[in-house]
């Protein structure tokens, strides 16, 4: 049995089992939790708290407040899931190709992989057939620019996923991790192919 009983400061818990939380929250002076879960972690900071829920798929409160904690591993650990959240809010930006920025959410590639499979098959593409940016203009498009428009969203995105985990390494054989800077360095999704 895993028990957190009257800390003197607000101590935070998640219960989970095979990475899969069970209950989390906070125990405060005065109270207490029990809990029979195979995994029991418990966190004095909250940024630590909030980078570990991150991590196991839980929307934490907050993953940006609050000071680094002095602790190497758990600053490591809010540090690599900033990295995953700034990942994520990369590759929501607009991709830029034949001079217009391009939505790239997953759906955009869903259908323009299936546009460009059908039309490989034989489908032909309608007469003076558009795709619309995202500056809401109408860009002309044939086979050839549709695959060039699949290769520019593939670079960025594969850019993407590279730089995060060559971050995530850096942090991991740091031993200092908060000397490491996250937010430069990305991708410019203004010229994936750079």
């Amino acid at each position: 049995m895993n028990t957190i009983t009257n800390p003197s400061a607000r101590q935070y818990y998640i219960a989970s089992e095979n990475d899969v939380v069970l209950a989390y929250g906070y125990v405060d002076p005065g109270q207490r939790i029990d809990s029979g879960a195979p995994t029991f972690e418990v966190f004095t900071e909250l940024s630590a708290y909030n980078a570990r829920l991150a991590e196991m798929g839980v929307q934490p409160e907050d993953l940006w407040s609050g000071e680094l904690p002095e602790d190497a591993a758990q600053a490591r650990l809010i540090l690599k899931a900033r990295v995953n959240a700034l990942r994520i809010m990369k590759l929501l930006l607009p991709v830029t190709y034949l001079e217009h920025p391009f939505q790239t959410e997953m759906q955009t590639l869903l259908d323009l992989a299936g546009l460009i499979t059908l039309v490989r098959a034989g489908m032909p593409l309608p007469a003076n057939f558009t795709w619309r940016a995202y500056d809401n203009i109408d860009v002309p498009m044939g086979l050839p620019e549709l695959v060039g428009f699949g290769a520019a969203m593939a670079n960025y995105r594969n850019g993407c996923f590279k730089y995060s985990w060559a971050l995530k390494a850096q942090l991991d054989a740091a031993s200092d991790p908060t000397t490491i800077d996250i937010t430069s360095g990305w991708p410019d999704n203004a010229n994936p192919f750079g």
